[in-house]
């Protein structure tokens, strides 16, 4: 059986994907399949399709723009060959922050409060009503990015204009957010035996003030506590609101759906991944883990729900 694995890409997240696809690619080398790496761009395409006909299956590495967003879903539904994780109508929606808040608040999942900025907005009427309606400190973020490209904590109104900037030069459309302190969690999610499955709870305490790029991929940027020390009513709300905003958004094979929990307010969602990241540092790993899946187990795993999914 041939997997191909498409990674790199051409987003800002290029170099997380390059470990995740070859720390995919080595897992599958170990378990005896037949599997080559793909680097993803553009103006392969046609490349790509040719490789694609030749595969039995395909396991998507990419993260960020054209892997999470839902064009190469697409291509790859309309060659009819099974890959691993969501369709084009879930990782388009899940990739889109805005959108996903709002799908999740209408079953009473907490979000935080939120407003969308476009690069066509007048960007200073948008600073005046963000000022009026808001207390700061702020989260600052492209609204279709990952891995922290782009974010900024903003602790004051003169902060907001740069960090608006900075934001719109990932993305034409950013969010503007509550920031929630409190302590960082997330719920991976995979299907198995039919069941959608929420792993055990990672706490991710960070080295930084919050989860930035450093913190997630540099070794030793931050701490995961597998099964998360919190409460068996806090654990269980968690997994609920994780498995009810897969179901909701429409996700298949896998996710990982990330919260902050107030001291006083409880669990709020921050986003869901329907891609996530497998290198050494990545938190779906360690998950798997402590549930029993070692990491080669877990890639193998994902390949054959994949399978199993085309022939139903």
């Amino acid at each position: 059986m041939k997997v191909l694995v498409i990674y790199g890409g051409e987003s800002s997240e290029r170099e997380v994907s390059l470990k995740t696809g070859q720390g995919v690619h080595d897992a599958l080398k170990r378990k005896g399949y037949n599997t080559e790496l793909f680097d993803y761009s553009r103006e392969r395409i046609l490349e790509l399709v040719d490789e694609i006909n030749k595969t039995d299956a395909i396991y998507i590495a990419l993260h960020g723009k054209d892997g999470e967003d839902g064009k190469l879903q697409a291509l790859i539904h309309l060659l009819n060959k099974p890959y691993v994780g969501s369709d084009l109508s879930a990782s388009s929606l899940a990739m889109n922050k805005f959108l996903t808040k709002q799908v999740v608040s209408t079953v009473g999942i907490p979000t935080a409060k939120s407003i969308k900025i476009s690069s066509d907005d007048n960007i200073t009427e948008k600073i005046s009503g963000i000022v009026h309606d808001f207390t700061f400190p702020l989260i600052v973020k492209p609204n279709r990015e990952g891995s922290s490209f782009g974010f900024s904590l903003v602790k004051g109104s003169s902060e907001l204009e740069e960090a608006i900037g900075t934001a719109l030069r990932y993305d034409n459309e950013i969010l503007v957010e509550d920031y929630l302190k409190g302590r960082e969690f997330t719920v991976s999610i995979i299907e198995k035996d039919g069941e959608t499955v929420a792993l055990p709870v990672i706490e991710i305490i960070p080295k930084n003030e919050y989860y930035d790029y450093e913190s997630k991929y540099s070794k030793g940027g931050s701490l995961h506590v597998c099964p998360a020390e919190i409460s068996e009513t806090l654990e269980q709300e968690m997994k609920d609101y994780a498995v009810r905003a897969y179901r909701l958004i429409g996700c298949k094979d896998y996710s990982r759906v990330d919260f902050i929990v107030d001291e006083t307010r409880g669990a709020f969602l921050l986003e869901v991944n329907t891609l996530p990241g497998m290198t050494p540092t990545s938190l779906l790993p360690d998950a798997a883990k402590v549930f029993g899946y070692d990491y080669d187990t877990l890639v193998e795993h994902l390949i054959k729900l994949a399978m199993s999914n085309q022939t139903k």
